[in-house]
């Protein structure tokens, strides 16, 4: 199995070809849909904005002015320069200023250590890597909600290999989804 980070668009031609098996990606509507491919939401996650416990926000959540007003800490588990944050913000005619990049999510909550910058994680990778030192608020109201879907193509809905792995994926994804938070409601 080979697992490769996801680009700006999900790779249909390669798909097309079955060099590719199959792609996770988020949606709804992030990734575009390619014609002859076939669509499964794993699970459907928000997010929440972290910082350092030192410097929280104003309000129990943030306001879109504080919220563009910090710096950020981007988190490129994929390869795009932009995300679904970035998208939002352009369509309410905003933007925000990413002051470092971090190739995981436990090391983009490290960058966050005794600053006032924002980190925005999905609230499940909050509740499995954030410790006592990080606080999480709620976005600014109408900010995106996300899934994780798992795309593939017509062809390979009627591979036996590729409806292995799905299920897999599925199982795996239905236990994210199923798991619950181990962080008191009061955290966030």
């Amino acid at each position: 199995m080979s697992i490769k980070k996801l680009e700006d668009e999900i790779p249909a031609s390669q798909m097309d070809s079955g060099e590719v098996d199959l792609a996770i990606c988020f949606g709804p509507k992030y990734h575009r849909k390619h014609l002859g491919h076939r669509a499964e939401v794993l699970f459907h996650d928000d997010l929440v904005c972290v910082t350092d416990k030192g410097y929280p926000s104003e309000g129990e959540s943030f306001t879109l002015e504080e919220y563009i007003k910090r710096k950020h800490v981007y988190p490129t588990p994929w390869t795009t320069n932009t995300n679904m944050i970035d998208g939002w913000l352009l369509t309410n005619g905003q933007s925000r200023d990413i002051v470092a990049r971090a190739n995981t999510y436990y090391s983009a909550l490290g960058l966050i250590k005794d600053t006032d910058y924002v980190l925005t994680l999905p609230r499940r990778v909050f509740d499995k890597l954030a410790n006592s030192t990080h606080v999480a608020s709620a976005p600014p109201f109408g900010f995106p909600k996300f899934t994780l879907d798992m795309v593939w193509t017509e062809s390979a809905n009627r591979d036996p290999g590729n409806c292995w792995l799905r299920q897999q994926i599925a199982f795996a994804a239905a236990d994210i989804a199923s798991s619950k938070s181990e962080r008191p409601a009061s955290a966030i």
